[in-house]
């Protein structure tokens, strides 16, 4: 466990300053001595992340310092920069060489107004060092050297009016080379709250109006570890502190780098669309003894938090979707051009994305998944879902019983290709499992689109049937392929159902009613080390989905006389078995006495001595055995369609008289009141 006691301690007495410095133009300069070296962090773009999430990126961190005196003899002095999570863990992505995705960046390769200089990462193949100690003794060491810059580069010098443009720079270079290490890869603890960059060069830029920008990127944080009492919305932040080695004060060291905002609430809704719950639940529930071929449940509902909640694995560009890749095949990383420091891709899971040693750096494995759990799945049931949501606009209230719905235009463009460069449609698919296509434990570039092909096509709505497992649990998982990263939207997914019902077997089961929990996707039930990105915690509440009730009728005997003198015969027929096609069912009945001299209980079995009645069969006893001395009405609560009864009220030994009557169907579940013939 994490101790943050001492950064407690330093938010009880530190100011949070407000940063001033963008990442304005840096590069290093010659000239005059310009005093001491000063340093401001600042964050200018903290994130939005997902209350639920356990692998959020933080805004960047950018320090910016100025002034400072030139070094004496060649060589660069270094320092390690630290930057610790007041709150929570960094769970930026681990390699297996020991350093993580979590970068550290010097006067902003790539970028507009910047120096123009390539990437080159610190590593064990740049100057021959240690990996991990990056610019420091032993590692990629480094001189002062006077680089050619690839465009000139024009700044205004304080107090003139005259701009000036550089065409050379000064930098740290590796020796007798103009190669410039700019990339350096972060160190993260295991179940620590720190980014570690070793040996980072700190070369002042000396000259007034020129300033050495270090820019902090990928980190990510579990937010799922903040305990907000409730619904997050942006009333808790993720704060940072950062720290270097030699002594070197940073202006404003502890910084806002997120605000935690509830990600996703979910729903579930009937087929219809014009109510909550699902349509086979309550009076809608399946009849043990009934059969019906595939026909619509519900519409879950995941509905985003705030704007961008549903992201794509990369932000969409001319040539490449939001997925990434293609179904089922692999993109070289190098095809991705996420890559300049200071941009916000929003409505990308992906953060600054740059090959390092180890793998690749900033990529998700995955774009926003969302996942259903269905539980206790009952015996004879099979749930299918669509393999798109079914609402491209992303609104909501979809009827799955219209007249002409249908989800092939989604389909459509799951089957042809992926949507580049668009936010207008809403667009998620069903893949193979949450964690399917996650980049390989060293970090290799391995990720796929592991899309789930379709198995059924009923009503226009194109469907996959899950299979559960042994404990009748089963998930379906979608990937958010296209969203719209400025508006809020709900991704509806359909629910269908077929069951063959056996009420001799007992199947479908009556109980436990089955479930449906609905969550972000992949989740891990706590913070652990694992490296895929996303990953979420898992749902907290769930919905029944499924309740199955056993074919019941009711029958009401309106007077029944066990009294001394008088007698009562009762007959009940399982008329199951018909010439109508009726299901066989097989079950017994309960007699509920209402009355005077009904005893200590109310209820008996029939037949009394235990058992059920079979199809085509019938029962007759004197109620006498059952309940003498009883004056009043008896409902019979038989377990199957369907039954019939009689009652014969005699003097004692039908002697001298005897009159009968049919008992009263009150109830029959699943079809008309006295309707025999009904079709199983």
């Amino acid at each position: 466990m994490v101790s943050f006691r001492r950064f407690v301690l330093a938010l009880a007495v530190l100011a949070l300053f407000t940063g001033l410095v963008s990442a304005q133009t840096v590069i290093g300069g010659s000239g005059s001595v310009g005093g001491a070296l000063v340093c401001t962090a600042n964050v200018s773009n903290p994130t939005q992340v997902r209350a639920e999430g356990h692998a959020e990126l933080l805004g960047d961190i950018v320090i910016a310092c100025t002034g400072g005196a030139a070094p004496t003899g060649g060589a660069v002095p270094t320092a390690n920069i630290t930057v610790t999570l007041a709150n929570t863990y960094v769970t930026s992505r681990n390699f297996s060489n020991g350093l993580s995705d979590a970068l550290l960046l010097i006067d902003e390769p790539n970028a507009p107004g910047g120096t123009g200089l390539p990437f080159v990462a610190c590593a064990s193949n740049v100057g021959g060092g240690s990996k991990l100690v990056g610019a420091g003794l032993g590692g990629c060491a480094t001189v002062v050297g006077t680089v050619t810059l690839p465009t000139p580069l024009t700044y205004t010098p304080p107090g003139t009016a005259t701009p000036v443009t550089l065409t050379t720079a000064t930098e740290a270079v590796l020796p007798g080379t103009s190669t410039v290490p700019n990339v350096f890869q972060g160190i993260v603890p295991a179940g620590s709250n720190q980014v570690i960059f070793n040996g980072v060069p700190i070369l002042a830029p000396v000259t007034a109006g020129l300033s050495r920008v270090f820019r902090i990127t990928n980190i990510r944080a579990s937010a799922a570890q903040l305990s907000g009492g409730g619904t997050f919305q942006g009333t808790t932040s993720i704060l940072a502190g950062i720290t270097i080695s030699n002594g070197l004060l940073v202006q404003s060291p502890v910084l806002t780098t997120a605000n935690v905002f509830t990600g996703l609430t979910t729903l579930v809704r009937n087929a219809g669309g014009n109510g909550n719950g699902s349509s086979i639940t309550g009076s809608g529930a399946l009849l043990q003894c009934q059969t019906s071929s595939i026909a619509a449940a519900a519409v879950l509902r995941f509905t985003e938090g705030f704007a961008s909640a549903f992201k794509t694995r990369i932000a969409p560009t001319a040539t490449l979707s939001g997925a990434g890749t293609p179904a089922g095949t692999l993109i070289p990383s190098t095809t991705f051009t996420q890559n300049v420091p200071g941009l916000v891709y929003g409505g990308s899971e992906s953060g600054f994305i740059q090959p390092v040693e180890g793998g690749t750096a900033g990529l998700a494995d995955f774009g926003t998944r969302l996942k259903a759990t269905f539980n206790n799945i009952p015996t004879g049931v099979t749930i299918y879902v669509t393999t798109t949501n079914v609402n491209a606009t992303g609104g909501t209230n979809t009827n799955l019983l219209a007249s002409g719905f249908n989800t092939s235009s989604l389909n459509g463009l799951l089957s042809n290709a992926i949507p580049v460069n668009t936010t207008t449609s809403l667009l998620a698919g069903l893949v193979i499992g949450e964690s399917a296509g996650a980049q390989g434990s060293g970090g290799g570039q391995t990720g796929f689109l592991p899309l789930l092909p379709a198995t059924n096509n009923t009503a226009g709505a194109t469907m996959t049937a899950l299979t559960p497992d042994v404990n009748g649990t089963a998930t379906a998982v979608w990937e958010i392929l296209t969203a719209n990263p400025a508006a809020p939207e709900s991704a509806e997914f359909g629910v269908y159902y077929s069951f063959t019902g056996n009420q001799i077997a007992g199947t479908p089961q009556v109980n436990p009613a089955a479930t449906v929990s609905m969550s972000f996707a992949p989740t891990v039930a706590t913070y652990n080390g694992s490296t895929a990105i996303p990953r979420f915690a898992p749902a907290s509440t769930s919905t029944t989905l499924i309740n199955v009730v056993l074919c019941q009728t009711t029958l009401l005997f309106p007077f029944v006389n066990t009294a001394p003198g008088f007698d009562t015969g009762i007959s009940i027929a399982n008329t199951s078995a018909d010439t109508q096609g009726t299901k066989n069912q097989t079950g017994a009945c309960t007699l509920n006495f209402f009355g005077s001299g009904a005893g200590t209980t109310t209820s008996a079995p029939f037949p009394s001595a235990g058992g059920n009645i079979a199809p085509g069969t019938l029962n007759a006893e004197q109620v006498s055995n059952i309940r003498n001395g009883f004056t009043g009405y008896v409902i019979a609560v038989c377990n199957f369609q369907l039954a019939h009864g009689y009652a014969l009220f005699s003097d004692t030994g039908i002697r001298n008289w005897a009159t009968g009557y049919l008992g009263l169907v009150i109830t029959q579940t699943g079809g008309r009141v006295g309707a025999e013939g009904l079709s199983q």
